[in-house]
Protein backbone atom coordinates (compact mmCIF):
# COMPACT_ATOMS: atom_id res chain seq x y z
CA UNK A 1 0.00 0.00 0.00
CA UNK A 2 1.11 3.56 -0.59
CA UNK A 3 2.71 5.42 2.31
CA UNK A 4 0.58 8.02 4.08
CA UNK A 5 1.79 11.04 6.02
CA UNK A 6 1.45 10.77 9.79
CA UNK A 7 -0.16 13.71 11.54
CA UNK A 8 2.02 15.66 14.00
CA UNK A 9 1.29 15.83 17.73
CA UNK A 10 0.30 19.04 19.49
CA UNK A 11 1.00 20.26 23.02
CA UNK A 12 -1.57 23.03 22.87
CA UNK A 13 -2.94 23.42 26.44
CA UNK A 14 -6.55 23.69 25.23
CA UNK A 15 -6.16 20.50 23.23
CA UNK A 16 -4.58 18.62 26.14
CA UNK A 17 -7.41 19.78 28.44
CA UNK A 18 -10.03 18.58 25.92
CA UNK A 19 -8.29 15.21 25.68
CA UNK A 20 -8.39 14.93 29.46
CA UNK A 21 -12.12 15.74 29.56
CA UNK A 22 -12.95 13.10 26.92
CA UNK A 23 -10.77 10.36 28.41
CA UNK A 24 -12.35 7.15 29.73
CA UNK A 25 -11.39 8.05 33.29
CA UNK A 26 -13.00 11.50 33.11
CA UNK A 27 -16.00 12.21 35.33
CA UNK A 28 -17.15 15.09 33.11
CA UNK A 29 -20.83 15.07 32.21
CA UNK A 30 -22.15 14.61 28.68
CA UNK A 31 -22.37 18.35 28.06
CA UNK A 32 -18.72 18.89 29.02
CA UNK A 33 -17.60 15.96 26.88
CA UNK A 34 -19.62 17.30 23.95
CA UNK A 35 -17.93 20.69 24.21
CA UNK A 36 -14.52 19.03 24.51
CA UNK A 37 -15.24 16.95 21.41
CA UNK A 38 -16.09 20.11 19.46
CA UNK A 39 -12.81 21.64 20.56
CA UNK A 40 -10.88 18.55 19.46
CA UNK A 41 -12.31 18.97 15.97
CA UNK A 42 -10.59 22.33 15.61
CA UNK A 43 -7.25 20.51 15.67
CA UNK A 44 -5.90 18.13 13.06
CA UNK A 45 -3.15 16.51 15.08
CA UNK A 46 -2.47 12.87 15.87
CA UNK A 47 -3.36 13.19 19.54
CA UNK A 48 -6.59 15.00 18.67
CA UNK A 49 -7.56 12.26 16.19
CA UNK A 50 -6.70 9.57 18.74
CA UNK A 51 -8.84 11.29 21.36
CA UNK A 52 -11.82 11.56 18.98
CA UNK A 53 -11.36 7.87 18.14
CA UNK A 54 -11.46 7.00 21.84
CA UNK A 55 -14.77 8.85 22.16
CA UNK A 56 -16.10 7.03 19.07
CA UNK A 57 -15.23 3.65 20.53
CA UNK A 58 -15.64 3.95 24.29
CA UNK A 59 -17.83 6.87 25.39
CA UNK A 60 -20.88 5.75 27.36
CA UNK A 61 -23.16 8.03 25.32
CA UNK A 62 -24.25 6.51 22.00
CA UNK A 63 -24.98 10.03 20.74
CA UNK A 64 -21.42 11.14 21.51
CA UNK A 65 -19.97 7.98 19.95
CA UNK A 66 -22.04 8.62 16.84
CA UNK A 67 -20.94 12.27 16.68
CA UNK A 68 -17.32 11.27 17.13
CA UNK A 69 -17.51 8.72 14.30
CA UNK A 70 -18.95 11.37 11.99
CA UNK A 71 -16.15 13.70 13.09
CA UNK A 72 -13.55 11.08 12.13
CA UNK A 73 -15.00 11.08 8.61
CA UNK A 74 -14.68 14.87 8.50
CA UNK A 75 -11.04 14.62 9.61
CA UNK A 76 -10.64 12.20 6.67
CA UNK A 77 -7.21 10.82 7.56
CA UNK A 78 -6.19 7.20 7.26
CA UNK A 79 -5.13 7.06 10.91
CA UNK A 80 -8.87 7.10 11.74
CA UNK A 81 -9.79 4.26 9.36
CA UNK A 82 -9.68 1.31 11.75
CA UNK A 83 -11.64 3.18 14.40
CA UNK A 84 -14.38 3.85 11.86
CA UNK A 85 -14.41 0.17 10.84
CA UNK A 86 -14.69 -0.81 14.52
CA UNK A 87 -17.60 1.61 14.95
CA UNK A 88 -19.44 -0.25 12.18
CA UNK A 89 -19.73 -3.14 14.67
CA UNK A 90 -20.89 -1.00 17.61
CA UNK A 91 -23.74 -2.60 19.63
CA UNK A 92 -25.88 0.49 19.03
CA UNK A 93 -27.64 0.86 15.68
CA UNK A 94 -27.15 4.66 15.67
CA UNK A 95 -23.37 4.28 15.90
CA UNK A 96 -23.22 1.47 13.34
CA UNK A 97 -25.12 3.65 10.89
CA UNK A 98 -22.74 6.55 11.54
CA UNK A 99 -19.82 4.19 10.96
CA UNK A 100 -21.18 3.00 7.61
CA UNK A 101 -21.83 6.58 6.47
CA UNK A 102 -18.39 7.66 7.64
CA UNK A 103 -16.63 4.83 5.85
CA UNK A 104 -18.08 5.73 2.49
CA UNK A 105 -17.53 9.47 3.03
CA UNK A 106 -13.75 9.05 3.24
CA UNK A 107 -11.82 10.38 0.26
CA UNK A 108 -8.54 8.52 0.67
CA UNK A 109 -8.08 5.13 -1.01
CA UNK A 110 -9.73 2.61 1.31
CA UNK A 111 -8.13 -0.32 -0.52
CA UNK A 112 -4.72 0.89 0.67
CA UNK A 113 -6.08 1.13 4.23
CA UNK A 114 -7.28 -2.49 4.13
CA UNK A 115 -3.99 -3.58 2.56
CA UNK A 116 -1.98 -1.80 5.24
CA UNK A 117 -3.74 -3.86 7.92
CA UNK A 118 -2.70 -7.03 6.08
CA UNK A 119 0.87 -5.76 5.67
CA UNK A 120 1.14 -5.23 9.42
CA UNK A 121 1.31 -9.01 9.84
CA UNK A 122 -0.47 -8.53 13.17
CA UNK A 123 -2.90 -11.46 13.43
CA UNK A 124 -4.95 -9.93 16.26
CA UNK A 125 -5.26 -6.63 14.37
CA UNK A 126 -6.31 -8.42 11.17
CA UNK A 127 -8.88 -10.56 13.00
CA UNK A 128 -10.33 -7.53 14.78
CA UNK A 129 -10.75 -5.56 11.54
CA UNK A 130 -12.15 -8.58 9.70
CA UNK A 131 -14.70 -9.37 12.42
CA UNK A 132 -15.83 -5.74 12.63
CA UNK A 133 -16.27 -5.67 8.86
CA UNK A 134 -18.37 -8.85 9.06
CA UNK A 135 -20.47 -7.64 12.00
CA UNK A 136 -20.89 -4.24 10.32
CA UNK A 137 -22.43 -5.93 7.25
CA UNK A 138 -19.64 -4.64 5.01
CA UNK A 139 -18.41 -7.97 3.71
CA UNK A 140 -21.09 -9.68 1.66
CA UNK A 141 -21.99 -6.44 -0.13
CA UNK A 142 -18.30 -6.02 -0.87
CA UNK A 143 -18.10 -9.45 -2.54
CA UNK A 144 -20.49 -8.30 -5.24
CA UNK A 145 -18.09 -5.45 -6.06
CA UNK A 146 -15.33 -7.90 -7.00
CA UNK A 147 -16.78 -7.98 -10.51
CA UNK A 148 -17.34 -4.22 -10.76
CA UNK A 149 -16.18 -2.53 -13.97
CA UNK A 150 -14.45 0.22 -11.96
CA UNK A 151 -11.05 -1.25 -11.04
CA UNK A 152 -10.75 0.94 -7.94
CA UNK A 153 -14.03 -0.40 -6.55
CA UNK A 154 -13.10 -3.99 -7.45
CA UNK A 155 -9.67 -3.63 -5.85
CA UNK A 156 -11.10 -2.46 -2.55
CA UNK A 157 -13.34 -5.54 -2.54
CA UNK A 158 -10.28 -7.66 -3.33
CA UNK A 159 -8.25 -6.24 -0.43
CA UNK A 160 -11.10 -6.71 2.05
CA UNK A 161 -11.54 -10.32 0.90
CA UNK A 162 -7.78 -10.82 1.18
CA UNK A 163 -7.92 -9.50 4.74
CA UNK A 164 -10.62 -12.03 5.64
CA UNK A 165 -8.49 -14.79 4.15
CA UNK A 166 -5.32 -13.74 5.97
CA UNK A 167 -7.24 -13.37 9.23
CA UNK A 168 -8.83 -16.81 8.92
CA UNK A 169 -12.32 -15.27 8.97
CA UNK A 170 -13.41 -17.15 5.86
CA UNK A 171 -16.93 -18.39 6.68
CA UNK A 172 -18.61 -15.59 4.68
CA UNK A 173 -16.40 -16.38 1.68
CA UNK A 174 -17.30 -20.08 1.56
CA UNK A 175 -20.95 -19.41 2.34
CA UNK A 176 -21.07 -17.06 -0.66
CA UNK A 177 -19.26 -19.50 -2.95
CA UNK A 178 -21.79 -22.17 -1.96
CA UNK A 179 -24.97 -20.14 -2.30
CA UNK A 180 -24.59 -16.84 -4.20
CA UNK A 181 -26.85 -16.44 -7.21
CA UNK A 182 -24.11 -14.92 -9.41
CA UNK A 183 -21.49 -17.39 -10.62
CA UNK A 184 -19.12 -14.56 -11.54
CA UNK A 185 -18.97 -13.51 -7.88
CA UNK A 186 -18.16 -17.09 -6.85
CA UNK A 187 -15.36 -17.31 -9.40
CA UNK A 188 -13.99 -13.93 -8.31
CA UNK A 189 -13.85 -15.10 -4.68
CA UNK A 190 -11.99 -18.23 -5.76
CA UNK A 191 -9.54 -16.03 -7.66
CA UNK A 192 -8.78 -14.14 -4.43
CA UNK A 193 -8.21 -17.43 -2.57
CA UNK A 194 -5.90 -18.57 -5.38
CA UNK A 195 -3.95 -15.32 -5.19
CA UNK A 196 -3.59 -15.18 -1.39
CA UNK A 197 -2.62 -18.87 -0.93
CA UNK A 198 -3.26 -19.54 2.74
CA UNK A 199 -2.37 -22.99 4.11
CA UNK A 200 -5.87 -23.79 5.35
CA UNK A 201 -7.51 -22.96 2.00
CA UNK A 202 -6.89 -26.42 0.49
CA UNK A 203 -8.76 -28.22 3.29
CA UNK A 204 -11.54 -25.60 3.33
CA UNK A 205 -12.08 -25.99 -0.42
CA UNK A 206 -12.03 -29.79 -0.13
CA UNK A 207 -14.77 -29.54 2.49
CA UNK A 208 -16.72 -27.17 0.24
CA UNK A 209 -16.63 -29.71 -2.60
CA UNK A 210 -18.20 -32.40 -0.39
CA UNK A 211 -20.96 -30.33 1.18
CA UNK A 212 -22.02 -27.80 -1.49
CA UNK A 213 -23.91 -28.35 -4.73
CA UNK A 214 -21.56 -26.42 -7.01
CA UNK A 215 -22.05 -25.79 -10.72
CA UNK A 216 -19.53 -27.50 -13.05
CA UNK A 217 -17.64 -24.25 -13.71
CA UNK A 218 -17.35 -23.38 -10.03
CA UNK A 219 -16.34 -26.92 -9.08
CA UNK A 220 -13.70 -26.87 -11.81
CA UNK A 221 -12.33 -23.59 -10.46
CA UNK A 222 -12.27 -25.00 -6.93
CA UNK A 223 -10.19 -27.94 -8.16
CA UNK A 224 -7.93 -25.58 -10.08
CA UNK A 225 -7.26 -23.54 -6.94
CA UNK A 226 -6.64 -26.70 -4.91
CA UNK A 227 -4.12 -27.90 -7.51
CA UNK A 228 -2.39 -24.52 -7.47
CA UNK A 229 -2.13 -24.66 -3.68
CA UNK A 230 -0.66 -28.18 -3.82
CA UNK A 231 2.00 -27.05 -6.28
CA UNK A 232 2.81 -24.02 -4.15
CA UNK A 233 3.29 -26.08 -1.00
CA UNK A 234 5.25 -28.74 -2.87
Amino acid sequence: ANYFIELPESTDPALLKAIEVTSEESEADTGERTQALKLLLSFKNSNAVNAVAQVALYDLSAKLRSDAVSALADIDHESAFESIVTACADPTREVRAAGARALFKLTFDRSHAWARIIESGDTARMKHAARCAIEGDLVERSFERLTHMDRKIAYEAFTLTALLTRAGETDPIYRTIASHRDEAVKLALLHVLETIKEDQTFDELSDLLTRANLTPDVAAKVNEVRSCLQLTHA
